[in-house]
């Protein structure tokens, strides 16, 4: 899945659902960039090593508790959460692979959708041919491709936030006049 996707798309979830956490306080949007985090294993030359619970839960639990102990709360590192759990739903969503508990289970799982409609077949003109398949593979060790960086879905991603921001800025700016 690309970059735009995973941080876009979790994006668009906590701003229409907590508006709140944005206003007056604009870090929110940087906490965004966590949701590549996984992706710096490729960086590494460790593929599925940031892709793992067993990497992410420590790391996680860390930042709530540099949290809690810093300010006393824990919305930031709730965010963070948020945000980097929700790249392995995408990239297990995706067509990717998703090594939970990688490096003690060297595979992952993973959705592919080879599905087609045909036309000019079946009782109605049209049939659908095959269907969802849970895929399973390893990891390839050593530093790869970013295989795409931008694409259709996350620039719509993007605009479709840009949409909800820019209207809720008029919104407020209207208001705030009358």
């Amino acid at each position: 899945m690309d970059a735009l996707t995973h941080i876009f798309l979790p994006l668009i979830l906590i701003y229409v659902l907590k508006r709140e956490y944005f206003n007056p306080n604009p870090l929110v949007f940087s906490l965004a960039l966590f949701a590549l985090l996984p992706d710096v294993d490729k960086f590494l030359g460790m593929s599925g090593l940031l892709h793992s619970l067993l990497t992410l839960v420590p790391t996680l639990a860390a930042s709530f508790l540099l949290e809690r102990k810093l300010s006393g709360t824990k919305r930031y590192s709730l965010i963070i959460t948020f945000f980097v759990l929700t790249h392995l739903l995408l990239d297990f969503l995706g067509d990717g692979i998703v090594p939970l508990l990688y490096p003690l289970v060297k595979s992952g799982v993973g959705l592919r959708y080879p599905i087609q409609i045909v036309f000019g077949e079946g009782s109605l003109g049209a049939m659908i041919r095959g269907s969802i398949e849970i895929t399973k593979t390893a990891p390839e060790p050593g530093f790869h491709a970013y295989e795409s960086l931008i694409t259709g879905y996350g620039v719509a991603a993007s605009l479709v936030f840009l949409t909800i921001f820019v209207k809720d800025r008029l919104r407020g700016r209207s208001e705030g006049e009358g």
